[in-house]
């Protein structure tokens, strides 16, 4: 047996503190996550589950932020003083309708995105990856 440099083994060794040496027959993959068979079917079922969540929460947080601006659009809309010309007053209601219009397609998607994980979540539990709801009925409830 040499070193990685080509020397010894017996001279590198005796700087060393106790030393265990071993030869491997074959490579040994070391990767955390499962690659095939039932481990990956169900590390790939709770990874979906987990990403259509993330998705959903995000497009929640996304509808909230567009239904916020839609309302400042319509506060604002409300406060149109009888002085404002007819230009800025046309202005400040295609803001509030476009305002209104983005808040709609926001609420949408994150209803849709809720729905996929939701599905993803009804899919792992018939799977028997997740465990079925307490009730049984598919609902949850609070406690």
């Amino acid at each position: 047996m040499v070193d990685p440099f080509g020397g010894s083994m017996d001279e590198l060794l005796f700087l060393l503190p106790v030393v265990a040496l071993v030869m491997a027959a074959e490579d040994i993959e070391l990767d955390a996550e499962p690659e095939e068979g039932k481990a990956a079917e169900i590390a790939a079922v709770l990874d979906t589950v987990e990403d259509t969540k993330k998705s959903a929460d995000k497009a929640a947080k996304e509808a909230a932020k567009a239904e916020e601006s839609a309302e400042k659009a319509k506060e604002k809309l409300g406060d149109i003083t009888p002085g404002l010309s007819d230009e800025e007053k046309t202005r400040i209601e295609k803001e509030a309708r476009a305002a209104e219009k983005q808040a709609t397609k926001a609420d949408r998607k994150a209803k849709k995105a809720e729905a996929k994980a939701q599905l993803a979540e009804e899919d792992a539990k018939t799977a028997g990856v997740l465990p079925p709801d307490e009730n049984g009925d598919g609902s949850e409830e609070n406690q």
